[in-house]
């Protein structure tokens, strides 16, 4: 592996990425740096959270975002959520975090985000070609070769609300013991994989 990002990481750690031995996953922390479709950070979840009651005129207290969306939802209708997601989920410049990541090979790319940097990390810019996977929705396939990087959305995509999203550690738990098939494949990796979080 000839990069500069490798001169950072253990040997070993060098070693497994080569064999296709880890698996990565990501979380609000690869968001860092990423902008939205107007050039503006990426919203976090209190900062959803107080637009969807703002819009739904409610003040918000701190609600977590499942309850507030629940309330929201009834008044501004699915057409205006979908909007809002659009707005600031899609169309989104990858974090520089996140195009170093890529420069390396993985066996698999998890993510508990569901906004779309990671679909538009340029070509140039990473090592294998990617495969989208929403992983509320989305058959489970089995991995084909180190030039293909399956990415699975685990909490949904934000411009494929109809499956559904999470929005809470409960959603998240559900779903896990509803045996979604890549939330199964997740904890068999985590089970033979070596694993490197980056939230």
């Amino acid at each position: 592996m000839h990069d500069e990002a490798a001169a950072t990481l253990p040997e070993k750690l060098i070693e497994d990425l080569e064999k296709g031995k880890v698996v990565l996953v990501t979380g609000t922390g690869m968001s860092v740096g990423a902008r939205n479709r107007y050039g503006n950070d990426i919203v976090s979840t209190v900062q959803l959270s107080k637009l969807l009651a703002e819009t739904a005129g409610f003040t918000y207290s701190g609600e977590e975002l499942k309850r507030v969306m629940n309330a929201a939802r009834p008044r501004i209708g699915d057409i205006r959520l979908s909007e809002i997601f659009r707005d600031n989920f899609t169309n989104c410049l990858p974090s520089p975090p996140l195009e170093t990541a890529l420069r390396f090979t993985w066996k698999r790319l998890y993510t508990f985000n569901v906004d779309d940097t990671v679909q538009n990390v340029p070509l140039k810019q990473r090592r294998q070609f990617l495969s989208f996977f929403n992983g509320l929705s989305s058959r489970r396939e089995e991995w084909k070769s180190f030039t293909d990087l399956q990415v699975i959305y685990l909490h949904g995509q934000a411009d494929r609300l109809e499956d559904g999203i999470v929005f809470s550690e409960r959603d998240y738990a559900e779903n896990a013991a509803f045996g979604k098939p890549w939330y199964d494949r997740l904890g068999e990796d985590l089970a033979v994989f070596l694993v490197k979080p980056t939230w």
